[in-house]
């Protein structure tokens, strides 16, 4: 789901989820004894006329003379391998330098328009996006996507809108923006609304806002658990809506899977404490019959992932990369135990839900 930056709020439900920002990039380094760089991205939500660009405490400053604060930025951190390919698409058009660990500052003419998919993550009241994949918006990735993507539409209004006169004269020479809002939107084919009885039930797929994500509908394998190893029977059942209302540490939900994260990549393991820890995040995507809830589920622990993969254990090594099979979706109403997990400091408390257990009903795939 695509958001807006003045949406980012301590208690909003969306941190600690993936999510997608279109914005124009400002600003990036490189994080201090690390292999990161941390991109600066305003969304121009709210008008914003920066005069005056420095190094230091002058940098963002806005024509009211205070400078752009952390709800007019997003800091977006991004593995530099990553960025250093975003780098070089971006030095056949210009000059742009190296990251250092002082803040690389662009000039009007050197902004970009990009689309950032990350995890939302909040620290002491501040939100950052955490693993961050950055594409550049060029004129014709737009056109293409722009017809039918409403929230870019609105990003483009707002850069036209709200940014300095400076700025929207470049933006305006690179992009023609006027030129590509003034396009007609695309209009579906007359026989569109026509049902197809085999995809009634399919749901509509959140691929094109999270970064990683694999729709289960374009993988080969169905792998399983076995049996889950706890009867959950005597748990309430309760629908994806009431979620976030329900009580109960342990609920049962009807969900089908529509996706997850990582990709068809193997997952990092390491051997910490004696004990096989799998370091990646894991998520899987389910979704209500109709669409309309989906959540996003973390995986209680590593041994709950290798059960939902049918491994029994693994060898214990210092570190081992895990190739794990992939799933593919069925239209299949599964049942499963989520457990509510409370996390609390002293800024903030928010719920989360993990698989209590494996899936049930789910059969390994014939070959």
């Amino acid at each position: 789901m695509s958001i807006k930056i003045e949406d980012l709020q301590i208690d909003a439900p969306f941190i600690g989820q993936y999510r997608t920002l279109n914005a124009v990039l400002c600003s990036y380094r490189r994080l201090e004894r690390s292999q990161f760089i941390l991109l600066e991205a305003m969304d121009f939500t709210t008008s914003m006329d920066l005069v005056k660009r420095g190094l230091y405490d002058d940098r963002l400053r806005l024509k009211s003379g205070q400078v752009a604060t952390s709800t007019m930025i997003l800091g977006a951190e991004m593995h530099q391998e990553k960025f250093e390919r975003i780098l070089g698409q971006l030095r056949q058009t210009a000059d742009y330098p190296d990251p250092g660990l002082n803040p690389c500052d662009l000039p009007y003419e050197r902004m970009v328009l990009v689309q950032l998919d990350g995890y939302l993550h909040s620290y002491r009241n501040e939100i950052e996006m955490k693993k961050t994949r950055l594409k550049l918006l060029t004129p014709n990735i737009i056109r293409q996507e722009l017809p039918s993507d409403a929230n870019l539409r609105d990003f483009l209004k707002r850069v036209q809108q709200h940014v300095p006169k400076s700025l929207r004269e470049s933006m305006e020479e690179r992009y023609k923006l006027s030129e590509l809002l003034s396009a007609k939107r695309k209009l579906e084919p007359a026989n569109s609304q026509k049902e197809n009885p085999e995809s009634k039930r399919a749901v509509q797929s959140l691929k094109p806002h999270t970064p990683d994500f694999v729709d289960t509908n374009e993988v080969l394998d169905l792998v399983t658990a076995p049996k889950a190893v706890q009867d959950f029977s005597k748990c309430p059942q309760v629908r994806l809506s009431q979620l976030d209302s329900t009580d109960a540490d342990v609920v049962l939900v009807s969900a089908q899977i529509i996706g997850y994260v990582p990709p068809q990549l193997p997952l990092l393991a390491q051997n910490t404490k004696n004990e096989l820890v799998i370091i990646d995040d894991f998520k899987v995507y389910i979704s209500s019959e109709d669409g309309s809830e989906q959540y996003a589920v973390d995986f209680e622990n590593t041994d709950a992932i290798l059960r939902f993969y049918g491994f029994d254990e693994l060898e214990a090594r210092t570190q081992e990369h895990i190739k794990f099979h992939t799933i593919q979706a069925v239209n299949k109403t599964y049942t499963m135990a989520l457990r509510r997990v409370h996390i609390a400091n002293s800024i903030c408390s928010y719920s989360a839900w993990t698989f209590a257990e494996p899936l049930k009903q789910i059969r390994r795939k014939k070959k």
